[in-house]
């Protein structure tokens, strides 16, 4: 399928990416600081064997982590393929199980809450967005999760930031960028 569209794309795929002529950048760390003052550090290394992610949300009330697919956290007898094969499965049969999320009240012992977590399509997320888009598009979202055209463009100018903070080594801010003016709230 990906091979057979190589002379139209040009993109080779299964070559080695630390070859001299790739530019990507293959490690990248962000530090973000959004209007209403919230603080995000992002860190990603895209030539990683290893299939999985970690995050932390510190608060004024504690602290909740939340990890999948990290080998060295839990007995793990699935390869990396198998697993990232997994994640990408498009199928619709998301195998349901139970993943921790650690919950620090400060000034408590900590907490753990098993939540039902969807494997497949990106966290089952690929066919609830599929389904948004093109299936309930008129059905309200009472979480208030739903991105609008507004939010992608503000993510990918974070993504422009970024880069042209690498480039400059200077702290780059949206509104130098654009004439879209970041929110203190989402609208």
């Amino acid at each position: 399928l990906y091979a057979d569209q190589e002379k139209y794309d040009g993109y080779i795929r299964d070559n080695c990416l630390f070859r001299k002529e790739i530019n990507i950048y293959d490690k990248m760390s962000a530090q973000v600081k959004y209007a209403n003052n919230v603080q995000l550090n992002y860190s990603l290394t895209t030539y990683s064997p290893l299939e999985g992610w970690r995050v932390a949300f510190n608060g004024t009330e504690g602290r909740i982590e939340a990890w999948m697919d990290i080998p060295y956290y839990e007995d793990m007898d699935i390869s990396q393929a198998e697993m990232h094969a997994k994640e990408m499965d498009q199928s619709g049969e998301d195998i349901m199980q139970n993943e921790p999320i650690i919950v620090h009240n400060l000034w408590k012992d900590f907490q753990t809450v098993q939540v039902e977590m969807e494997r497949g399509g990106h966290g089952g997320g690929d066919q609830r967005l599929q389904d948004k888009m093109f299936r309930t598009s008129e059905i309200a979202d009472p979480y208030g999760r739903t991105a609008g055209s507004r939010d992608g463009a503000m993510s990918v100018l974070i993504g422009i930031a970024a880069r042209k903070s690498i480039e400059s080594g200077q702290a780059i801010k949206i509104k130098d960028l654009t004439n879209l003016n970041p929110k203190v709230k989402r609208s």
